[in-house]
């Protein structure tokens, strides 16, 4: 990618962030789908044919250590201690997506993207024990592929996980902002009205009855989304109950 281009270039990623490992422990991560390369300020895409995980990590786990240390969420003498540790608890893993949109993996990996932090298919209640067990992939930091706690042990897990009112736990981050999508908007509105075309056409334009479907759309589905979470929980608490 020519220097030139370089400057003020920028990636587009989805970002998921999750709070739950596989079998409900405490483990903060981001799920993402980003570009593989960059759009410059012109909007040509420089594809990146390799991207180092390593140098990604480290990035990572620099900039996020110093918006803590700047918001005092963790002290200096914390960081440095950390900087001598073998394993710094961060770590970074490239999966390259399914090619075909069509393709079964892709929508999986969609869905994966924003999953809910239980499945109800790996959760199991033992009536005889009065435990509720719960199945997963193995997890090497428990050593289990289980767990099985008391019905209020496992809501308490479970609720920990619940975000706080009108917290954003998916990012469209760069070029897939919604603030970059409008911006482009704007400039290819305006190389029409330079060009003459529909010149007399205000640029805040009303919206058409195709454009209110797709909003009132875009409600409905927002609102179901609100039951659904609703429903999970309430599944989940009476599944722990019997």
């Amino acid at each position: 990618m020519p220097r030139d281009s370089a400057a003020g270039a920028t990636c587009g990623a989805i970002l998921a962030i999750h709070t739950a490992g596989n079998l409900l422990q405490w483990n903060p991560h981001i799920h993402g789908i980003v570009s593989e390369g960059l759009f410059d300020r012109q909007g040509k895409f420089h594809y990146l044919p390799y991207l180092y995980a390593k140098l990604v990590e480290d990035l990572f786990c620099e900039h996020l250590l110093a918006e803590l240390l700047k918001k005092k969420r963790i002290s200096p003498g914390l960081v440095a201690s950390m900087a001598s540790w073998r394993h710094s608890g961060f770590s970074v893993r490239f999966k390259g997506a399914p090619a075909d949109p069509q393709d079964p993996a892709f929508f999986h990996m969609l869905r994966y993207m924003a999953r809910p932090t239980v499945a109800l298919s790996k959760m199991f209640f033992d009536p005889e024990n009065e435990k509720v067990i719960y199945r997963a992939g193995f997890n090497d930091i428990l050593g289990n592929d289980r767990i099985e706690v008391d019905p209020l042990e496992f809501v308490a897990k479970v609720l920990m996980h619940i975000p706080e009112k009108n917290m954003r736990w998916v990012i469209w981050y760069g070029v897939y902002s919604s603030r970059a999508l409008g911006e482009r908007r704007m400039r290819a509105r305006g190389k029409e009205l330079a060009a003459g075309i529909g010149a007399t056409v205000s640029l805040y334009e009303p919206l058409t009855e195709a454009d209110e479907f797709v909003k009132r759309r875009r409600q409905s589905w927002a609102r179901l989304i609100h039951k659904s979470g609703k429903f999970r929980l309430s599944h989940a608490l009476d599944a722990a109950q019997k």
